[in-house]
């Protein structure tokens, strides 16, 4: 429902403490809501186990609907932002080994997914976010963590996931999703 392109990537993590999940090592207790490892895969490798250096981390923030308590430290983006820069600094292992990067300035991407209260968009607005030309989002670049973010409100989540996925579900005879 975020982006079709999250199809590709090859690990996910979902809403677990970064030092629980099963495939990195970490005495991290932070956590992502959604992890997201991309592999550069080099298309004459027939060894499946080969293990290729990262080429993009995708992190996705889901915040509580309806929360409108923002302090300066609870920028949904920062708190992305310090799982990204962990990863990058090798913190993270896997099989006892620091998971390989492709560079220092790996790509990385943020989906933060909230109610755009008063506070956020307070919040986004001082953090210098770029306001959707819909107004039901925010999106940048920041320059010093070199991660590209975008922040959408539930409902234009939805609403866009159903604008997408219109002709599939039309073509299936599935609910009427105009």
């Amino acid at each position: 429902m975020i982006d079709e392109r999250l199809t590709f990537h090859t690990f996910v993590s979902s809403d677990k403490r970064n030092n629980a999940l099963n495939v990195l090592e970490s005495g991290d207790r932070q956590r992502g809501d959604i992890v997201i490892f991309d592999e550069k895969i080099i298309f004459s490798d027939d060894r499946p186990d080969t293990e290729h250096p990262l080429s993009s981390i995708i992190v996705i923030e889901f915040k509580q609907p309806g929360r409108n308590k923002y302090a300066g430290h609870e920028n949904p983006v920062l708190q992305a932002t310090k799982v990204v820069n962990a990863i990058r600094a090798g913190k993270y292992l896997h099989r006892g080994r620091a998971i390989p990067i492709a560079a220092a300035d790996i790509a990385a991407q943020i989906f933060v997914i909230a109610d755009l209260t008063p506070k956020l968009r307070q919040v986004l607005t001082d953090f210098n976010a770029t306001m959707t030309p819909d107004k039901q989002g925010y999106y940048g670049y920041h320059a010093n963590h070199r991660v590209y973010y975008e922040v959408m409100d539930y409902g234009k989540m939805l609403s866009d996931a159903k604008k997408r996925n219109r002709i599939f579900f039309d073509k299936l005879n599935l609910v009427d999703n105009r």
